[in-house]
């Protein structure tokens, strides 16, 4: 499992950082559909593309998705590759929060290490919570390309967005799935290292104190 989310990850990130050129866009859309394919989850980050006007690459995304969905159909039929593809989501769709202590969701952990001030009756007001903190961050990211923000950098931190997304959507956000908490970490601590402490003193010293939390916390877990 681990090692799947590995890729799955590298997948997203060099997707992401692939230059705008025409070359380019067959392989961003290639790889953010092998890494769909693998894992639904990643299908959020074509939000990148759209938010960058990348249309080739979203073509080529639907594409190779489209195919990479066909090469299963053909060897275990439409109505095997259909329950095989359903049944999880099924089954999850039955309950309200997923009580498994591997997952990570955001719900789910209020509900199991806080039961007193969150019981189970809580849980759709928290799955409301986390929709709306998760359109948010998507909002933000989206934003940076309205506002003149550096390509490079506007990438660097709307992906890192989209990725802390995940626990807030996700109701299977396992433990492995955060592989790429190493690269929100580097890149928020990037942005710490290079911004004017004196014009942002606030902001600065709030995201090293979240980079260190967050450091700190994934190193006991």
């Amino acid at each position: 499992w681990g090692q799947v989310s590995v890729i799955v990850t590298l997948c997203v990130i060099t997707a992401a950082f692939l230059p705008r050129e025409r070359w380019a866009e067959p392989v961003a859309g290639g790889l953010l559909a092998l890494a769909t394919a693998n894992k639904f989850y990643p299908a959020v980050f074509v939000l990148l593309f759209v938010f960058d006007r990348r249309w080739r690459a979203v073509g080529f995304f639907a594409a190779f998705l489209a195919l990479l969905f066909c090469l299963p159909i053909a060897w275990m039929g439409l109505g095997g590759w259909w329950h095989f593809s359903t049944a999880i989501p099924t089954r999850l769709a039955k309950v309200t929060v997923v009580r498994d202590p591997n997952t990570q969701y955001f719900a789910s952990i209020l509900l199991k290490d806080f039961p007193a001030t969150f019981p189970p009756s809580a849980a759709p007001v928290l799955k409301t919570v986390g929709r709306i903190v998760a359109a948010a961050a998507v909002a933000l990211a989206g934003a940076m390309w309205w506002v003149g923000v550096g390509r490079d950098r506007r990438n660097r931190l709307a992906l890192a967005l989209l990725f802390l997304v995940l626990p807030f959507l996700m109701a299977t956000s396992w433990t492995h799935y955060f592989v790429y908490l190493p690269f929100c970490q580097i890149c928020l601590a990037y942005e710490a290292v290079h911004a004017p402490f004196r014009a942002h003193r606030v902001g600065v010293a709030v995201v090293w104190i979240a980079v260190g939390v967050s450091v700190g916390v994934s190193s006991l877990f």
